[in-house]
């Protein structure tokens, strides 16, 4: 897989998408009977570094005393990591979209949302994403 059309591909066929915005899916996981996980999958482009895949799923508004508590289950992973965007920390990992394969993709996506989710639950109680 070397294209970002590729990658849609793969994920339009494989998933309910929720939202396709060209360069932008977002999925909805049932990972549970009572528990839901959105992922974004993202083409993002790095001068220099060539295209990637950004593979990013909310946890949720964090709150400044839980931070450590998400923080500490993240190192914990051998894989992504937290990011904040407005209000919202995200799991998120990016793979480079020149060698992708699908996979490697798939795995990716599925460790990222199970992850985000098990966070989400462990640390918030929730389950808002």
């Amino acid at each position: 897989m070397a294209t970002w059309q590729q990658v849609r591909e793969l994920l339009q066929k494989e998933y309910p998408i929720k939202e396709d915005k060209g360069e932008f899916l977002m999925i909805n996981f049932k990972i549970s009977e009572t528990r839901t996980q959105i992922v974004g999958v993202n083409k993002r482009e790095s001068s220099g570094a060539g295209d990637w895949v950004e593979i990013m799923s909310p946890i949720g508004d964090v709150p400044p005393v839980l931070l450590d508590k998400v923080l500490a289950k993240a190192y914990e992973m051998v894989f992504g990591g937290i990011v904040k965007c407005s209000d919202l920390h995200f799991l998120r990992d990016t793979l480079p979209l020149e060698d992708l394969t699908p996979d490697r993709l798939v795995q990716t996506l599925h460790a990222i949302v199970g992850k985000a989710d098990s966070i989400e639950k462990e640390c918030l109680g929730t389950d808002k994403f």
